[in-house]
């Protein structure tokens, strides 16, 4: 039964090994059931012929926590999360540390293979390049009016061959 058939409030998560457990099964079903992509083969003897593409699943906290609540714990792992000093959550701080490490990695090694798409795991991670691009309006400071006819001439001659 998930927590969203019971009654009252949802089991807390106990202990760090008791979400680092919650963690492995999560991985472990997370690695089961990958999203399936159905794709249409266009050439060759399978042309026309519609086939199920398994593709892997980032892991992350919101996932995790969909998982967590399936199976009737806490809705949220925020306060798990945050692990602040002095709050009751702060005994859990070293194995969401682990866990997010293990998050960030598969991530990051499935964006470098191409498991995942780059664009959206680099912003998801933090990665994401900036690029300024400063564009200056430089003006000429030659004075036009005091150039002989000849020199307006070669000016001129010499824009329109750069701008062909």
């Amino acid at each position: 039964m998930n927590n969203f058939e019971t009654m009252g409030r949802p089991l807390k998560i106990e202990s760090p090994e008791l979400l680092w457990d919650l963690f492995e099964e999560y991985i472990d079903h997370t690695d089961a059931n990958p999203w399936i992509k159905k794709q249409l083969i266009t050439s060759g003897d399978l042309a026309g012929v519609i086939m199920n593409i398994p593709h892997s699943v980032p892991y992350s906290w919101s996932s995790f926590g969909v998982y967590v609540a399936n199976a009737g714990y806490c809705t949220r792992l925020d306060e798990y999360k945050s692990a602040r000093k002095g709050n009751s959550y702060e005994a859990f701080s070293e194995v969401v540390a682990r866990i997010s490490e293990v998050m960030y990695s598969q991530k990051f090694n499935g964006a470098a293979v191409g498991a995942f798409n780059q664009s959206i795991i680099s912003a998801d991670l933090g990665l994401i390049q900036r690029t300024i691009t400063e564009v200056k309006d430089i003006t000429d400071d030659i004075d036009y009016d005091s150039l002989s006819p000849a020199a307006l001439e070669e000016i001129a001659n010499a824009r329109r061959s750069t701008t062909k």
